[in-house]
C-alpha cells in the first residue's frame, strides 16, 4: 500500500506514449498499436516473446528506430 507522498509523486507522468507503429522496409510490422503511461517512482518492465516488438518499442521510444505513427509527452 502506497502513502499519500509516494502516490502524490507516482502520479507524475514522465512519459506518455500513444499507438506507437513501426514498419520494416514499408511492409512489414513490426510494432503496431502500443501504447503505455510511466509515473515517477514507477518500476516498468516490457514482457513478451521473442520476436514481439520489445526492443524495437524502446528504439522508437529513443529515437533509434523510425516510427511511423507515435505521439509522446515526456516531462
Amino acid at each position: 500500500m502506497r502513502r499519500a507522498s509516494q502516490a502524490s509523486a507516482a502520479s507524475q507522468e514522465l512519459l506518455a506514449v500513444n499507438d506507437i507503429e513501426v514498419i520494416h522496409d514499408g511492409a512489414i510490422p513490426a510494432v503496431a498499436g502500443v501504447s503505455l503511461r510511466v509515473g515517477q517512482g514507477d518500476i516498468v518492465a516490457l514482457l513478451g516473446a521473442n520476436g514481439a516488438g520489445k526492443s524495437t518499442t524502446l528504439k522508437a521510444i529513443s529515437g533509434l528506430a523510425c516510427a511511423d505513427q507515435v505521439s509522446f509527452n515526456a516531462a
